[in-house]
């Protein structure tokens, strides 16, 4: 994404453009991946998310 970043707002000029086009999807469908990639990585560790907070209040409170 910091890719497709650089090269939509330094490289490829902006406006009617194949190649901006191109990247403007590129950027928008690997943003999406990685809110969807985020989002499963926090599904399937969710038990270790919860015993980890569970452990740190235990020791404040302590």
């Amino acid at each position: 994404m910091a890719a497709s970043s650089l090269l939509i707002w330094v490289v490829i000029p902006k406006g009617f453009h194949p190649a901006w086009l191109l990247w403007i999807e590129i950027h928008k469908w690997s943003g999406f991946a990685f809110i969807v990639g985020a989002f499963l990585h926090v599904v399937l560790h969710f038990r270790w998310i919860v015993r980890m907070t569970v452990r740190l209040f235990r020791r404040r409170g302590a």
